[in-house]
């Protein structure tokens, strides 16, 4: 299932229309081609005569469909070609006007009206011009608020509108399955998607006088088909009769963007005897490019899966030369191969370790908080106490995984294997040493060349009130010393224990609760141990009385 499931293609399409200006204001998309624009009344004409100076005049078709050009005649305009109309006028000017320059052009295009129909919020009839397109009057119909009286019509207003809201949950409206009726009879099935995601004008085509543009509605459950994968328009898309694989691959990725995939996958429900078998398969895009009639016809419910051949990378971040993300062989590159592709590490790099975040290789932990954190562990964990268990919820978080660079290069140990989706980082030498945990001071301590732990601890305060012990990490190997005389180097981390204490209480609840659970746990154990006597001494006693 895709993720965008719940919100279908041309549903996000309708939110991001907004209300539109005037008909009159409707900007013309280039030179009307006179070949293919058919003449109505309210179009008007200029007519000029002569040259130096001309005479300028208007005129209008009028509401019979006729052009009446003063002193010259009038002619038959309606639903006729621009090209007809004009050359005809020009006849009957140059009959009047002999030798004399005369022309006739187009300088306002009619507008009319249009009704709509259907799954839309305002069905009704609205102002266009010769020029709108399909698209215009819906977004009339979709974005254009409801005049008070319009409101107000009666009782039968109301039960449509109870239940196109009842109705509103199931279905949608389809833009891919527009239907336009012009008033000859002749009808266009139209894919206002298809004009959306490729620009295909066939599908948007100029609205004429008294058309009725109808939209019906979808199930969302049932009339679609889903698409999902790294592609720019996954979704669900509203089923149009006669859809190929290849027609929703193309709304999906576009024309350019349908190359840059190889392969994709159709599973279809096919409905058996006792259950519901999937059929899969699978087709190189490639190829339904080149033939699209190899391209499947699709059904409602099929689910179109693009699959990807993405390269695995890894991303540098830190002291390296060129930061920034690398490709690599999944499980086989190493980490040596990724420096050299960074251009080796830069001067302030330390060169003793790295660090890399890979993900979780356990189930994700809950608040550390809580003792159930870890319960999907085998009942051996049980033993553990709050504390314990509090320790391993954190740790079994760990995302980082620790590098020797210097074992590595010197061939003392694995060099280690980079695997998709790492972050290798390389810290910088800040010459210094953390020291954390019981001291008064916590923090970075300048590092001194042959000082052992004792000075460090003692520059961060000395150890608290409560010390358990001294450690020291050396984060290049992850191996830890314990004691005041342990030697340090730059980057180590000394931490300084302090006897456990329920210092909150949030902790001191969870500590009284466990205490009060192995109490309790002791005493069930004591009466099962005295019941079990008491059990063995009465057996002891009967077998004495029957002896005797």
């Amino acid at each position: 299932m895709p993720a965008r499931q719940a919100e279908p293609v041309s549903v996000e399409l309708l939110r991001r229309l907004e209300p539109p200006g005037t008909p009159s204001a409707l900007a013309l998309e280039g030179p009307i081609d006179p070949h293919r624009y058919r003449v109505g009344p309210g179009d008007q004409f200029m007519v000029t005569i002569g040259s130096t100076p001309p005479q300028t005049f208007t005129v209008e078709v009028s509401a019979t469909g006729s052009l009446v050009i003063p002193e010259a005649g009038a002619l038959n305009a309606s639903e006729r070609i621009l090209a007809e109309v004009q050359e005809a006028a020009q006849s009957l000017l140059k009959a009047y006007y002999r030798n004399v320059p005369v022309e006739v052009t187009l300088s306002r295009p009619r507008t009319f009206y249009v009704h709509v129909t259907g799954a839309v919020p305002v069905p009704g009839r609205f102002l266009a011009s010769a020029t709108a397109r399909v698209s215009d009057i819906l977004q009339q119909a979709f974005t254009s608020p409801r005049l008070p009286e319009e409101e107000e019509k009666g009782e039968n207003a109301a039960a449509i509108g109870s239940a196109r809201t009842a109705l509103h949950a199931f279905y949608q409206p389809s833009l891919r399955n527009v239907r336009l009726h012009h008033r000859n009879g002749e009808t266009e099935h139209l894919d206002l998607v298809r004009y959306y995601a490729i620009g295909d004008l066939s599908q948007n085509p100029y609205l004429t006088d008294g058309d009725v543009v109808e939209v019906p509605a979808f199930h969302t459950n049932r009339d679609v088909v889903f698409v999902f994968g790294e592609v720019p328009y996954p979704g669900l898309y509203d089923y149009r009769a006669g859809d190929t694989l290849l027609d929703v691959l193309l709304l999906a990725a576009g024309q350019e963007g349908l190359t840059r995939f190889d392969r994709v996958r159709l599973s279809r429900p096919v409905a058996g005897s006792d259950s519901v078998q999937v059929m899969v398969q699978e087709f190189a895009i490639a190829d339904l490019l080149a033939d699209p009639a190899r391209a499947p016809q699709l059904r409602p419910g099929d689910h179109v899966q693009f699959l990807v051949h993405r390269q695995p990378y890894v991303l540098v971040t830190g002291a390296v030369r060129y930061p920034g993300s690398y490709p690599i062989v999944h499980g086989q590159t190493t980490l040596a191969e990724l420096i050299a592709m960074a251009g080796g590490l830069a001067p302030k790099a330390t060169q003793r370790f790295a660090y890399i975040e890979r993900g979780p290789a356990y189930p994700p932990m809950v608040s550390a908080g809580d003792t159930n954190a870890v319960s999907w562990l085998p009942s051996q964990a049980s033993n553990l106490d709050v504390f314990a268990k509090i320790s391993l919820a954190q740790n079994l978080q760990q995302r980082w995984l620790l590098v020797d660079l210097e074992n590595a290069w010197a061939g003392r140990g694995p060099n280690t294997r980079l695997f998709d989706g790492d972050r290798v980082y390389f810290p910088e030498d800040r010459n210094s040493v953390l020291v954390v945990g019981h001291v008064p001071r916590p923090g970075y301590v300048p590092y001194v060349p042959g000082q052992s732990a004792r000075y460090y601890v003692s520059e961060a305060g000395g150890p608290g009130p409560r010390p358990r012990g001294i450690y020291v990490f050396n984060t290049a190997t992850g191996r830890v010393r314990e004691g005041l005389q342990t030697p340090v180097a730059s980057g180590d981390v000394i931490f300084v224990d302090a006897q456990p204490a329920p210092d909150t209480p949030e902790m001191a609840r969870l500590v009284l609760e466990e205490q009060a659970s192995r109490r309790q746990s002791r005493m069930q154990t004591a009466q099962v141990i005295l019941s079990t006597f008491a059990t063995i001494a009465g057996i002891i006693t009967a077998y004495a009385a029957i002896t005797r």
